[in-house]
């Protein structure tokens, strides 16, 4: 599912935490893979095939400095039908890890079961003035059906909100530990040029607190043309419903880095009396682009393209409390146009994009050009 709003780096749509914003520098380097002997059922012959990988990633930005990520897998780790992975993302700020065990075979119809072990923590001083930590559990039944993929599950975790000396005084009331249980579910399909999903939870502590959460997110590409003409459409949206007490920052959705071009991470949605963005309960945002590949001639990897976003996050839960009550949460539409240039070579892809809000409000963080450098191997 596509990374928009929400929390965590590999496991959830996330609208908070983007490691690359601004100068992107991502290196893939795929480590190796582990070999295994499997018998040839017609001769009885053994044969070598890669049964797992290790794959890299190093970037840097002037934002969060230096970051790493990585991936763990092996196809047989307790058998042919039964596989393991492990997934980090480092930062200066942010750290995430998740452990997946899967058991079964992941191309039947199912269903086969998979169990989630993660842990999450982060020094989010500059957007709220608190750190945050989480850790979860989560086992599910998946089953898979060709292009689409659904799951259903329950999901255990434990949550802190820490060190808020310089938060405002809505998000310092909220420091403290939870323990959270509930279940989840979600189904998604790729293919024909599209990507379709939807998620949702439904959590509760048990003695106070109880939410739910869905979101939806799609995108489509469609090739017009054999010149290089490439059309695009996004769209993303979600809502938490409170049923008893009131969501956390971790809960809440915040805008991620390209989630609407010409805002910054965390540049809009509710704010406080001072103006402190404190994260929303509801979000959507769409967008449209279309970019040409070798328009000029002499350049057949220069892409030039175009793009409109439109979007709002909005929506506070007060829980009858006057100063969550004070929150400004209306659903005000911000909107960009802009131009991108991008250029590829070999391995990697260079892009300036430059946005420009038209329309937005006061308490909102503008960002006006972005430039963009990626490469695998």
């Amino acid at each position: 599912m596509e990374e928009v709003f929400g929390r965590g780096f590999f496991h959830c749509i996330n609208f908070s935490k983007a490691l690359m914003k601004n100068l992107k520098i991502v290196l893939l380097i795929v480590a190796g893979s582990f070999l295994a002997k499997a018998a040839c059922a017609n001769d009885g012959n053994f044969s070598i095939a890669p049964v797992g990988s290790v794959q890299l990633a190093f970037g840097y930005n002037t934002e969060v400095g230096a970051s790493a990520s990585g991936r763990l897998e092996h196809g047989q780790f307790l058998g042919s039908n039964h596989a393991i992975s492990l997934s980090f993302a480092l930062s200066a700020d942010e750290q995430a890890y998740d452990l997946m065990l899967r058991g079964g075979d992941a191309d039947s119809v199912g269903p086969t079961f998979e169990y989630v072990l993660g842990h999450a923590s982060a020094n989010r001083q500059s957007a709220f003035g608190l750190d945050t930590t989480e850790s979860f559990f989560k086992p599910r039944a998946v089953y898979n059906y060709g292009l689409s993929r659904a799951f259903l599950g329950a999901v255990f975790s434990k949550d802190n909100v820490s060190n808020a000396f310089a938060a405002p005084a809505v998000l310092r009331a909220e420091v403290g530990e939870r323990n959270l249980y509930g279940l989840s579910a979600g189904y998604s399909r790729e293919g024909g040029g599209g990507y379709y999903s939807a998620s949702g939870e439904v959590l509760t502590s048990g003695d106070g607190i109880s939410f739910g959460k869905a979101e939806l997110a799609a995108r489509y590409k469609y090739n017009a043309n054999q010149r290089g003409l490439v059309l695009e459409a996004r769209f993303a949206a979600g809502t938490i419903g409170v049923m008893q007490g009131s969501t956390s920052v971790i809960d809440r959705f915040v805008p991620s880095s390209g989630a609407l071009r010409g805002f910054e991470t965390g540049g809009f949605g509710s704010v406080d009396a001072s103006g402190t963005h404190v994260g929303s309960t509801n979000y959507a945002v769409v967008s449209f682009g279309a970019h040409q590949n070798g328009l000029i001639a002499s350049l057949p990897d220069l892409s030039i393209g175009a793009f409109v976003d439109l979007g709002s996050a909005w929506g506070f839960d007060s829980g009858g409390n006057s100063l969550r009550a004070q929150v400004y949460d209306a659903a005000k539409l911000r909107s960009s146009a802009g131009m991108s240039i991008g250029h590829n070579f070999g391995p990697g892809q260079i892009e300036l994009v430059a946005a420009f809000p038209l329309q937005h409000e006061s308490a909102d963080r503008l960002q006006e050009l972005q430039l963009n450098f990626t490469t695998k191997f």
